[in-house]
This record gives structure tokens, sequence and C-alpha cells, in this order.
């Protein structure tokens, strides 16, 4: 039996709250996620200066240490987006030393997603993205961003697809705003023919 768009996003919107109670598994990334939203707010940009260049320093609010402390490679500057940035800042306005917020954020713009691509997607295709366990521990639990990455790179796909080559590049753009690693779809959107048929509006 075929999923209704109504059951497919509540189970989307359950997987995530059940993954919003998890605790991340031999990860530490969030740390950074926290410590580049603090220095967003605080400094206007987290790029220009390593975390290791705030050891000592007495000025940190007790939450910016607690963030500092857990940063791993600290001696290395942050190497996410602009578009990942502004989100790190939103999440640590929310709920500064929580991973609450991002979870919250993170599951918004994914079961936006899942709605704008129920329009044109095969919904049996859709399920593997509305129920994956695999891609809520990892995208929720874990908090990679990587699944917001997969999703503006799919709806650039689909927009050259359509032939709406102006919004595919700006979607391309947002999706290297939010990590660089999004520049190796752009030979791809050369050969936009070999995206299924199943994609066209």
């Amino acid at each position: 039996a075929q999923c209704s768009p109504r059951q497919l996003l509540s189970g989307a919107l359950l997987s995530g709250m059940i993954a919003m109670a998890g605790v991340p598994v031999a990860e530490d990334d969030f740390y950074r996620y926290q410590w580049d939203g603090w220095r967003t707010l605080h400094h206007g940009t987290p790029y220009g200066a390593a975390p290791a260049e705030f050891f000592g320093d007495e000025q940190l609010p007790p939450s910016a240490q607690a963030a500092l402390d857990g940063v791993n490679y600290p001696e290395t500057p942050t190497i996410y987006g602009p578009a990942l940035q502004a989100l790190f800042a939103m999440a640590w306005l929310l709920g500064e030393n929580t991973l609450w917020p991002l979870r919250l954020l993170m599951l918004t713009l994914h079961l936006g997603a899942l709605h704008v691509a129920m329009r044109f997607a095969p919904r049996r295709a859709l399920v593997w993205v509305a129920l994956n366990p695999t891609l809520f521990f990892f995208g929720f639990v874990n908090l990679h961003p990587d699944i917001l990455l997969g999703w503006l790179l799919f709806f650039a796909c689909v927009a050259a697809r359509q032939q709406r080559i102006a919004m595919s590049g700006a979607l391309l753009g947002v999706a290297v705003a939010t990590k660089v690693s999004g520049l190796l779809l752009a030979p791809m959107l050369l050969a936009v023919r070999g995206i299924p048929a199943a994609l066209r509006h």
C-alpha cells in the first residue's frame, strides 16, 4: 500500500522527534557548531581565528567556554559554509549549549523539503527518505548537516531537469554555501538528461 502525504510527513515527524531525544554516538562535531554559533553572534563571523586562539581567554562566558572545551582539532579554523553558520547562530540563540534547537531547525527544514518534494517525486522513493533510520541517526542524533546539503542538491537537479537554470544555479550556490563539497555536483548539472524522467513536473 502506498503512503498518503499525511502518513509520510507524520512518520517523518515522529521519527525526527524520537531522534531528537537521542545522545550523539562517538561524535563531538556539535561542539564546533555551538562554538561557531557563538562566534557568529558575538563577533559577526566564525572565520579568521581558530578556536585554539581563545584558550585562556578569561572574558569568555561559561556557555562559550563549555563549547570551546569540546571542540575537536581546535587549531583548525571552521570549514562550514555561511549558510550553516546562520543555522548554528540561530540554534545558539535559541538554546546555547543544548542540542535540541539545531535538531529542531534541521527537522523543520527536512520536513519542509519533503513536503515540497512530494509534488514531483515518486512517493515510494520518498518513503526511504521519510522513514530511513540511518538518515535520522546521522542527521538528527549525530547532527550531521549533510542531510540539508542533500536536499539542496536534489532540488538543484530537479530545477535543472525542468530547464529552470537560474533556480538550479541559485540552489547550487546555497548548497556550496552550506558545504563546499556541493561543487562536486556542478558537472552533473551539465548532463541533466541523465536524471530520471520520474522527477519531471
